[in-house]
């Protein structure tokens, strides 16, 4: 029994190393000020592997009205992934997309404010986040101030050793492994 405890332990164990990795992008520490007066403004986004965003948070001067979206990125706005309008408050708001972002591809999260020009953002005047920049929309799409970012917090699960094993093909290896360990034993 001391050896079928051990061999689901390692099991456990390998199970844990092949899952999906938790993260978060924290660039909330604010070192820029608050700005308005666009049409869009868009945060984008990119990683190494195949990744789930979570959730995104970011913060407002007001309360106001406007559609918050998902979306791949070239050098502008394209597929929808996950979209939603609603009030959103003054200080701190959060979307919980729970979208996968594809490796190597550029996202963004877009911000639609509703033809409101009154609507102000937090944004940092340094690039915390390199593997992104704020974008904003007047007139045509550009990214603003070299590289600076939106303040935002991301919680992302990046797969880090490629393919996820299944749970049944675990279970089916455990469970064979489990035999052969059983027929070696009740033959000595």
């Amino acid at each position: 029994m001391n050896m079928m405890k051990k061999f689901l332990a390692i099991l456990f164990a390998c199970t844990l190393s092949w899952s999906a990795q938790a993260a978060v992008i924290d660039n909330s520490a604010w070192t820029g000020s608050i700005n308005s007066g666009w049409a869009q403004s868009a945060q984008t986004l990119s990683f190494a592997s195949d990744t789930t965003l979570n959730s995104f948070g970011w913060w407002l001067g007001e309360s106001h009205t406007h559609q918050v979206s998902v979306v791949e990125w070239v050098s502008g706005p394209g597929s929808v992934l996950f979209s939603t309008t609603q009030s959103w408050s003054a200080g701190f708001n959060q979307i919980t997309p729970n979208v996968l972002l594809s490796a190597g591809t550029l996202y963004a999260v877009l911000f639609n404010y509703q033809g409101s020009t009154t609507n102000t953002v937090h944004y940092n005047t340094t690039n915390g986040y390199a593997d992104g920049e704020w974008w904003l929309l007047s007139g045509t799409w550009s990214p603003w101030l070299n590289g600076n970012d939106m303040r935002f917090i991301a919680n992302v699960n990046e797969t880090q050793n490629g393919d996820v094993p299944e749970p049944a093909t675990l279970l089916l290896m455990g469970m064979g492994l489990a035999g052969l360990g059983f027929r070696r034993r009740k033959a000595k």
